[in-house]
C-alpha cells in the first residue's frame, strides 16, 4: 500500500470516529458507532442539536491536523504514489 493511500486511509477513519462518535457531554473519538445510536436515541432535540455541536466542534479543531497531512501527501513524488 503506497504512503498516500494509507495516509488518506488513516485519515478518513479519524475524521470517521470524531463524527460518530458517542453522545456525552464531550465529543468521545474511541466510542462506537452502535454506542452513539444507543445514547441518541434516548436524547431530544435540544441534547441532539447540542452533541451535534460539541461534534461539529471537535472536527473544526482536527482540521488544522487534517490540513498538515494533506500537505504531506502533496509532498510524496508522483513515482511513489504509483
Amino acid at each position: 500500500m503506497s504512503i498516500r493511500r494509507l495516509l488518506s486511509v488513516l485519515l478518513v477513519a479519524s475524521l470517521g470516529m470524531v463524527l460518530v462518535a458517542g453522545c456525552g457531554g464531550k465529543a468521545d473519538e474511541n466510542k462506537s458507532v452502535s454506542d452513539a445510536q444507543a445514547e441518541a436515541k434516548d436524547m431530544n432535540a435540544d441534547q441532539l442539536s447540542k452533541m451535534a455541536e460539541t461534534y461539529k466542534d471537535a472536527v473544526l479543531a482536527k482540521q488544522k491536523e487534517v490540513e498538515a497531512l494533506v500537505a504531506k501527501l502533496k509532498d510524496i513524488p508522483i513515482t511513489e504514489i504509483l
